[in-house]
């Protein structure tokens, strides 16, 4: 799956899903990933092996971050567990302009999760518009964004 990223309009290919370049800061080392738009996941979520050996689960709790267990977010069955970390982020940005201060995501240490997931405590922040017809996403912040796209797209 390949997306088109162009003022956050994003466009389904392959299997329908969308795709986005996400950016934030962990432990101020920048971290840039592709995640999966996923409006049924509840959090933002993606595996610590990703941030690099700094964050590591003895420093998840010694900060004493939040925990979370999920269910459903491994692809092998719905019954399966996967601990989370609430970690803190300042900034999270969703294509090249798309900017939400003092935020957090969610990783885990479970090497059964491989995935980038753009859940719903990221999207709820936000206006977003789905063109069925058309395959097209737009995301903003902006509420007269979305109105354009919505009378451009179908």
């Amino acid at each position: 799956m390949f997306m088109t990223v162009l003022n956050m309009l994003l466009e389904a290919l392959g299997n329908d899903g969308y795709c986005v370049l996400c950016q934030f800061k962990c432990k101020n080392a920048p971290q840039v990933f592709k995640f999966v738009v996923d409006s049924g996941s509840a959090y933002t979520c993606l595996n610590a092996s990703y941030l690099g050996s700094e964050i590591t689960e003895d420093y998840c709790k010694s900060q004493k971050f939040e925990t979370q267990v999920a269910y459903g977010i491994l692809k092998e069955t719905d019954d399966l567990s996967v601990l989370l970390y609430k970690i803190p982020v300042k900034e999270f940005l969703l294509g090249k302009d798309t900017k939400l201060s003092e935020q957090f995501v969610y990783i885990t240490f479970d090497k059964r999760f491989s995935s980038f997931l753009l859940g719903r405590d990221i999207l709820n922040q936000l206006y977003y518009y789905h063109a069925r017809e058309s395959k097209k996403l737009c995301i903003s912040n902006h509420y007269d964004e979305i109105i354009q796209m919505a009378n451009k797209y179908k």
